[in-house]
């Protein structure tokens, strides 16, 4: 059977090469080849239902290195959930697709009567599948695993698996223990690590940073852009589902202690209330002249978020890390001129984050703070001409320019203009549309700035 299994590997392949790359192709070879090896010790079973329970279990241990590596996360419950799925799959719904192919033949009447039955038993198991998850979505979330956590978990999970087939149940149990101890560890990871990060998410024409504190004391996010429909436009979920949340999970993030909102544009916080069901956020921070909608507050009181109004000169404390607030000082009755600006210092540098304050708020800040310099400078709206003004740019003195904008956007940001002028300020260049996601890791008062291209 290995044989054939092997077999039937190379010949896809050799059909097409890129399949090894697919996460299904992936699954089925693996668990496959977990059952063909555990074959004995499931014949043993003279029970059913225990045979599932086993089948489950072996495919589930299988494939826990592939579902961090993709997924970051693991559903504890799902081995007990598969004893009913699988059979569901295996015993009745794919058998039945191949008992409907030659029955096609058929009078179309008796075939709508099979189809409807089997559609109605279809979405009852599907809807009983998200009622459980709905009741019991607990899932152990965890960061990015290595090669090294990938060799050691399938050594002691073969090592456990050939003891167990042997029936040395007090040998496989002794090797066993060493499964959770070594998913505990890699999960505590970030916990015992003095390294924090700010990243510059590449989520295309809008703003989404993520702050890690060190010993992950504290999440901290400053906005989470969406991209829109320019029909309607209403905010999709393509950021949050393929740039955000998969970013968090794999930094084993499943909490947000503050998330802070510059303002009300979509390309700003449009992603919101697509994270909001699977990540809790603890606080939500806007400006005084933050316009929160009717949807918002419901949205707000759905999942127990607090929201918190700032000022200029207030201080925002995240877990000992002070965000000072620098601006708005008025209202200027438009979301962009009303941005939340903020300082603070991290990793050895001062920050000062902007969101898309124009050119009349930046010379405003200068004249109050005439001694504020910063060492990285959110560039403001993504580069737009009208900001960075040059008496702003020559006070801060900044050695780094982000920009987050989105490749080849319509609205042509960053413009020639701003890119000449933090140029001829000696301000070093980084943004998103050309290096993608940007991460500055720092430890103590030292750090470095890496890109990772899209």
């Amino acid at each position: 059977m290995t044989d054939v299994l092997s077999i039937t590997f190379i010949i896809l392949i050799l059909a097409e090469k890129y399949i090894i790359y697919h996460i299904g192709f992936q699954l089925s070879f693996m668990v496959t080849f977990a059952l063909l090896l555990s074959k004995n010790w499931l014949m043993n079973s003279n029970s059913l239902f225990m045979q599932t329970l086993q089948i489950s279990f072996v495919s589930q241990m299988m494939i826990i290195p592939l579902q961090f590596s993709y997924f970051s996360m693991l559903q504890p419950l799902s081995i007990l959930l598969n004893v009913f799925v699988v059979p569901y799959f295996s015993l009745f719904a794919i058998p039945l697709m191949y008992v409907l192919l030659p029955l096609s033949v058929l009078p179309k009447t008796l075939l709508k009567i099979i189809d409807t039955m089997f559609v109605n038993v279809h979405y009852a198991v599907i809807n009983f599948v998200r009622w459980v998850d709905g009741i019991a979505d607990y899932p152990f979330m965890i960061s990015s695993v290595s090669l090294i956590f990938t060799i050691l978990y399938f050594i002691i999970f073969f090592a456990f698996m050939d003891q167990l087939i042997r029936q040395k149940l007090q040998q496989s149990f002794m090797i066993g223990i060493f499964l959770p101890i070594l998913i505990c560890v890699v999960a505590l990871r970030p916990y015992l690590s003095p390294i924090g990060t700010v990243t510059m998410l590449d989520i295309g024409q809008g703003d989404a940073f993520v702050i890690e504190l060190p010993y992950r004391k504290g999440v901290i996010m400053i906005d989470a852009g969406a991209r829109f429909n320019f029909d309607d436009m209403q905010a999709t979920n393509s950021n949050a589902e393929q740039i955000i949340k998969p970013f968090l999970y794999s930094r084993g993030i499943k909490k947000i202690d503050a998330l802070i909102l510059t303002h009300e544009d979509i390309d700003h916080v449009g992603s919101v209330a697509y994270m909001a069901g699977d990540l809790e956020i603890e606080n939500i921070i806007v400006s005084d002249y933050y316009q929160l909608t009717d949807e918002n507050i419901r949205l707000l009181r759905a999942y127990d978020i607090r929201i918190k109004r700032v000022k200029r000169d207030d201080s925002i404390v995240i877990q000992e890390q002070k965000f000072h607030v620098i601006a708005p000082n008025n209202n200027y009755h438009s979301g962009n001129e009303n941005s939340l600006v903020l300082y603070t210092k991290m990793g050895g540098k001062s920050w000062l984050f902007t969101g898309d304050i124009g050119k009349a708020q930046e010379k405003e800040i200068v004249k109050t703070y005439p001694n504020l310099t910063a060492d990285v400078l959110k560039v403001a709206h993504h580069g737009s001409s009208t900001s960075s003004d040059r008496e702003f740019l020559q006070q801060l003195n900044p050695h780094i320019g982000l920009i987050s904008a989105g490749a080849n956007n319509m609205y042509g940001h960053p413009t020639s203009e701003v890119l000449d002028a933090l140029t001829a300020e000696g301000i070093n260049i980084l943004r998103t549309d050309i290096n993608g996601a940007v991460q500055y890791r720092f430890k103590g008062s030292r750090g470095i700035f890496y890109t990772h291209l899209p």
